[in-house]
Parts: structure tokens; sequence; C-alpha cells
């Protein structure tokens, strides 16, 4: 029984480093291109640009959403 752990419950905290972890490539990219698309193309594109970059956005927001409260609760009542 000693030395033993169970393993630690994902917390709200860690599960959104986790997800901006894995998102950092995305968002590099997507501004990568937003900064190489420059003044001189389209306005089109760049909405286009800046739609792909709230969409990602929205879905990290409901990916933090979907932790659940009880999570965000349990990081309140530490503090």
């Amino acid at each position: 029984m000693h030395g033993r752990r169970a393993p630690a419950r994902p917390t709200f905290v860690s599960h959104g480093l986790a997800l901006a972890r894995e998102r950092a490539g995305e968002w590099r990219s997507v501004c990568h291109v937003m900064r190489l698309a420059g003044p001189l193309h389209s306005a089109t594109r760049l909405g286009g640009l800046a739609v792909a970059a709230l969409r990602l956005a929205w879905s990290d927001a409901n990916a933090l959403a979907a932790l659940g409260w009880q999570d965000i609760a349990a990081l309140l009542r530490r503090r």
C-alpha cells in the first residue's frame, strides 16, 4: 500500500495548461500566416484568417468550459 499513489485527477489548471501547450503550435501558425498575409493581400483573405483564429479561440473556450464547474469551484475553494 505504501509507495503507491493514486493518479492525480486532472485539475482545471492542468487541463488548461495542457490545452494551451497543444494549441500553441496552431496559434503560432495562424499568427505566422497573418504576418505573411501583410497589407498587400485582400481584405477577404485577412477576414478568412481572422475567422479561422476566432474559430480556434471558440473551440478552446468550449474545451475549457467542458472541464466542469466542479473543477473550477474546487480551484476557487483552494485560494
